[in-house]
């Protein structure tokens, strides 16, 4: 079975899915049976099917920077802000290569509010 682009299980999705009670087996199982059936069964089929928030794979949080220190000083951009043509693996490539250490910047998913559950689900 081939899965749509995008659509792969990433950690940061397994890290959602635990956070809401289910496995990686579990969702293998339900994509199989669904695709045996003759029903949508792609990874964000199983995520609405549950309930759960695609844009940020259930985790409540989204990747908007990175912040980082070097021997020079300690430096952030912000992914998300308009006009940032920059991504991750660029800022890895010329930044983080010589940083000290480094980390992400988050910010709550702006469809669930930071729930991880879609917001027609939400208790």
């Amino acid at each position: 079975m081939t899965e749509p682009k995008n659509t792969m299980i990433r950690p940061h999705a397994s890290t959602g899915l635990m956070k809401h009670g289910y496995g990686i087996g579990q969702v293998k199982q339900w994509r199989t049976e669904q695709s045996r059936a003759g029903k949508p069964s792609s990874l964000e089929d199983f995520f609405r099917a549950h309930g759960l928030c695609f844009n940020c794979h259930a985790v409540g949080q989204k990747i908007s920077g990175v912040k980082w220190q070097d021997p020079a000083a300690v430096s952030s951009i912000e992914l998300l802000a308009p006009g940032v043509p920059e991504s991750i693996a660029s800022i890895h490539q010329r930044e983080l290569k010589d940083a000290v250490r480094w980390d992400y910047i988050y910010t709550n998913c702006e469809v669930c509010g930071g729930t991880g559950v879609l917001p027609s689900q939400a208790r």
